[in-house]
């Protein structure tokens, strides 16, 4: 919530009979839903005291500029606030979890020249290094790995069609667009590269697996280092709790992790709604894993939301915030639970297409497992 809200009740009038005026009471501007449904607010953004420091200058808190919900409209055309469009990320913005910039000064400090004259200059710390660890990240799972960048070259030169060409055609324009993303085995040549049209999805995935590299080898790294320490502590070395730092190692892991997937997440979604990043995508890939995977989540979430109406299957937590759009867990929302206790769920997911295709759709037995490729080949992308 950002002061706009957060410090209406600082324009609070009371109501006064003797002149007749009812007064100014805006603390409740956008705390109701459209149904007249108060909302949840947080106790940090009640503290109206904090939005200044002692001198009474306004100086937002800590919270509301780590949640990042401090904006300023800068369109002074603007005089109604309600006609303000709400900011939006967009892909510039979106930056990587501190617990994945740590990991990479942890593996990255005592070999990488940049780092290593910060730390000769008196800057030993990940805080004071942060601003030069984050484009050293961002660098990291962004560059084109030099094999394939020196085939896509020696290919380009060969036909002249480098970036410097003079007098290119519109198909001269999309060959320089082409990527050597990996290797393709040939019977009667072995393993060959292949070039291939730009795609920004294959250049997010394996922007992706560079990161998720990365946080393997910290993994591995604080094993080692905690299976040594512990074996010198037996042999009666400095005293080291074992099991103390197996939790830390552990709990930094699922952090980074997940700050990972968060992070790949943010960057398809920005993919898909940007323009120019968006023509290099498939059509198909658009239409299915973004036009429809939205209309496909709405109606979800409307039978669930239905369900719950009626008293079938199970209700979101009311106090989440986005517990009126319902759930696209179908299983949640149906009351459904696995039948089969031996089966995972995508086992049951592969049987009940077996059965869809065969008992529903009518397809002859030796033409489901051809249907089913079809379907994983149509929507699993």
């Amino acid at each position: 919530m950002g002061p706009s809200v957060a410090l209406n009740s600082k324009r609070y009038v009371a109501p006064n009979a003797a002149t007749g005026s009812r007064g100014v009471n805006v603390h409740c501007a956008s705390l109701v839903d459209k149904k007249g449904v108060p909302m949840q607010v947080h106790p940090e953004t009640e503290k109206k005291s904090a939005y200044y420091d002692e001198d009474g200058r306004w100086m937002p808190p800590d919270f509301a500029l780590d949640k990042g919900v401090v904006h300023v409209c800068h369109n002074p055309s603007i005089l109604n606030i309600m006609r303000a469009p709400l900011p939006r990320k967009l892909h510039g913005a979106i930056q990587p979890h501190d617990s994945l910039l740590r990991m990479f000064w942890d593996t990255e400090k005592d070999r990488h020249p940049a780092l290593i004259r910060a730390q000769a200059r008196g800057l030993t710390t990940f805080e004071q290094n942060r601003e030069t660890v984050l484009p050293l990240f961002l660098a990291m799972s962004s560059d084109v790995d030099a094999e394939q960048s020196s085939i896509a070259n020696l290919v380009l030169g060969a036909n002249m069609l480098q970036s410097d060409s003079l007098d290119k055609t519109v198909a001269e324009e999309q060959e320089i667009e082409r990527r050597a993303y990996g290797k393709r085995s040939i019977e009667k040549h072995g393993d060959v590269w292949s070039l291939e049209p730009r795609q920004e999805l294959k250049d997010l995935s394996q922007e992706q697996r560079k990161i998720h590299d990365m946080i393997s080898r910290w993994d591995k790294n604080e094993r080692d280092e905690i299976a040594k320490r512990g074996y010198d502590a037996r042999e009666g070395g400095e005293p080291f709790d074992v099991g103390a730092a197996v939790e830390a190692r552990r709990t930094r892991h699922n952090e980074a992790t997940d700050a990972c997937v968060r992070l790949g997440l943010q960057r398809f979604e920005a993919a898909y709604a940007s323009k120019k990043k968006r023509s290099s995508i498939p059509p198909g890939w658009y239409d299915v894993c973004h036009k429809g995977l939205r209309e496909a989540l709405v109606n979800a979430q409307n039978i669930g939301l239905d369900r719950s109406k009626r008293g079938e299957g199970r209700a979101v937590n009311p106090s989440n915030t986005d517990a009126k759009l319902g759930t696209a867990n179908l299983g949640f929302a149906h009351g459904q639970r696995l039948i089969a206790r031996d089966l995972s769920p995508w086992g049951h997911w592969r049987a009940f297409l077996i059965h869809l295709f065969s008992a529903g759709v009518r397809i002859a037995g030796h033409d489901v497992g051809l249907m089913l490729e079809c379907f994983l080949h149509a929507f699993e992308p």
